[in-house]
């Protein structure tokens, strides 16, 4: 039986993720709670050439003005370094640990 959680991550995808989530970590080192992949990866339907990369960043705070800026900017500078596939920030969400 297939694990559910065996999920194909190109080669291309995981090297343009590590230099995201790396570099986001050198901005704020705290920033980042969990990075979720959707879309067409853990599907296993990603096509190179056609598909891009859906993610959700959760944050253990909302970021501010500032900090968004220099993320968005960061976001700018990978995809100019990596063309294809194409980034796909669905949001970042803040985590609430006391919710019920």
């Amino acid at each position: 039986m297939k694990s559910l959680n065996a999920i194909q991550i190109p080669k291309t995808v995981e090297r343009i993720l590590n230099t995201l989530i790396e570099k986001t970590a050198k901005i704020r080192p705290d920033l980042i709670e969990g990075f979720y992949l959707t879309g067409s990866i853990p599907l296993n339907d990603f096509h190179p050439n056609k598909s891009d990369i859906d993610f959700i960043i959760l944050c253990k705070y909302f970021p501010e003005q500032y900090l968004f800026q220099q993320l968005k900017k960061l976001h700018g500078k990978i995809q100019q370094k990596y063309k294809r596939p194409k980034l796909r920030l669905l949001s970042y969400k803040r985590m609430f640990a006391n919710a019920q």
